[in-house]
């Protein structure tokens, strides 16, 4: 995990879920989603969250028709410190390491306490098929982040971890999780299981280690 110090969200069209995990704030302005295919683009987009309602992603007027998002947060379980506050073009999240903290659009159903499950938050929520296509679209900056110590599961070099993470998942349960850093952005590997760095006879699974990146400079809008 990474202390993720601030990124703006302002404009978004659909994504699957909003995972941010770090320390210090992170900004969201907005956010869509629009089914496409390679070319033309089909299909309307949809606004998720508009950063000028100046409204947190879980509220009702965040968007049309919302709420689209569910603000989860760790810190009653693991203590540490998660904080959303608006900005005058968005949302900022400010966590330290010790919290996991994001918007997905799901939310926890516990209707029967025994078997609690996660339900779609929003039911217009629209289906992301990999065949027909779908773009996702967001605007963030992420001013700041810091390396846990462990960050390094498979001992490469290169950490495993990002303060700010985006995941996006079809309906044939195939997706990408996109980490992003001040000065990068990388895709998490897939795997048939993680390794342990304490264990060298793990050190060559690939599950949830970096994969391909570029070098991008998120600390700007």
């Amino acid at each position: 995990m990474r202390n993720n110090s601030s990124a703006d969200l302002s404009t978004t069209t659909v994504t699957n879920s909003f995972d941010i995990s770090a320390a210090n704030p992170l900004d969201i302005y907005k956010l869509g989603v629009t089914s496409s295919s390679n070319a033309p683009i089909v299909g309307q987009p949809l606004l998720v969250y508009d950063g000028s309602t100046q409204k947190l992603p879980n509220d009702a007027i965040s968007a049309p028709n919302g709420p689209w998002f569910y603000y989860q947060d760790t810190t009653a379980i693991l203590g540490g410190t998660a904080i959303p506050s608006t900005t005058n073009s968005g949302t900022k999240l400010a966590t330290n390491n010790l919290a996991y903290a994001g918007y997905i659009n799901y939310r926890i159903d516990s209707t029967i306490p025994t078997n609690s499950k996660l339900v779609t938050l929003n039911n217009s929520f629209p289906t992301l098929d990999p065949t027909t296509g779908y773009i996702i679209s967001f605007t963030a900056q992420l001013e700041s982040e810091t390396s846990r110590i462990g960050a390094d599961k498979n001992l490469d070099g290169k950490d495993d971890r990002a303060g700010f993470s985006v995941i996006v998942i079809g309906n044939d349960k195939k997706g990408i999780e996109l980490g992003f850093w001040s000065d990068q952005i990388w895709a998490q590997n897939d795997g048939a299981a993680e390794p342990d760095p304490t264990k060298s006879n793990t050190l060559s699974n690939t599950l949830f280690t970096q994969g391909e990146k570029v070098d991008f400079n998120t600390k700007t809008l």
